[in-house]
């Protein structure tokens, strides 16, 4: 497993199921320590979504995320790993919610798909295959879900071209999409760590994942420069209306301050100058009052 696209898919499931019901990564499995990626545990008053990694977490889940495909033994080692969690959690006290397993494969497991009898499950989509039922598991080819808004953060766990293509969708979101806000912040925290470590260690994955989110970076840094000069525009244009008060009337009342200090709009900004700089007190007052 390759650390970064570890954290990646630690920190994507954290962050999409906060709020919609308990995700524990790194949950410990008894009694050899064994650790799955991710346990999460859905609130009971979950409404239904289309987001494919919703679907898949509709019930009590342990996420094991591959950064390529898993060989036969990989995937066996798992499905041991959440048959011992659901006798271990069961009994607990109180009894833990019994999960079922899905493995993200960033590359498909052909070998292992063959020997243990997967079949699709269309009723999820494609790139989604089950186990015989009393395996608990079951496995997603990020390679083969379909390329839609509802898989997007799931794709960027892919490989190759998959993943490449996910991150051209993502720099197309507006910038307050919540996919967007969430998958941004975390590449390019993993950016960071990368750039951090010495060049020396930095294996070929490291360097590729550096390339690919190179635009990703560099619109995020953008944006920021762009945020930077816009609010700096806002607080000249703020100090202005209130440097044409104080002129023509001195102290600025409370309650000019606070409308001016408050207003985010450039354009209401601009449409106070004639008004701040002709008219009135009493009339400033009414203005910034009706328009705030």
């Amino acid at each position: 497993m390759h650390q970064w696209h570890d954290q990646l898919g630690k920190r994507l499931l954290r962050g999409f199921f906060k709020g919609v019901g308990t995700f524990s990564p790194e949950e410990e499995v008894s009694p050899d320590a064994q650790r799955m990626d991710g346990y999460f545990v859905p609130n009971a008053n979950i409404t239904a979504h289309t987001d494919l990694l919703f679907r898949l977490g509709a019930q009590p889940t342990a996420f094991e995320v591959m950064s390529e495909a898993p060989s036969t033994e990989a995937v066996l080692e798992c499905i041991r790993k959440v048959l011992n969690a659901r006798h271990v959690f069961g009994l607990a006290t109180p009894p833990k919610a019994l999960p079922y397993l899905r493995i993200l494969c960033a590359g498909k497991p052909r070998l292992a798909l063959k020997k243990l009898g997967a079949c699709k499950a269309p009723e999820l989509g494609k790139g989604v295959y089950r186990l015989a039922e009393a395996f608990e598991t079951g496995l997603v080819v990020l390679s083969e879900v379909e390329e839609v808004p509802g898989t997007l953060l799931l794709r960027l766990l892919g490989s190759g071209n998959t993943r490449k293509r996910a991150l051209v969708e993502l720099t197309r979101l507006p910038a307050g999409a919540p996919e967007r806000k969430l998958a941004v912040r975390i590449l390019v925290a993993l950016r960071h760590e990368i750039d951090a470590k010495p060049t020396q260690t930095r294996t070929s994955r490291d360097k590729e994942f550096v390339m690919q989110t190179h635009d990703v970076v560099k619109q995020l840094r953008d944006e920021e420069r762009a945020k930077g000069k816009r609010e700096g525009k806002r607080e000249a244009g703020k100090q202005m209306l209130l440097g044409f008060y104080r002129a023509r009337f001195g102290t600025v009342p409370d309650a000019v301050q606070h409308a001016v200090e408050r207003v985010k709009s450039e354009k209401t900004l601009l449409l106070w100058v004639e008004s701040f700089a002709t008219k009135s007190a009493e009339e400033i007052e009414a203005k910034v009052q009706r328009d705030r």
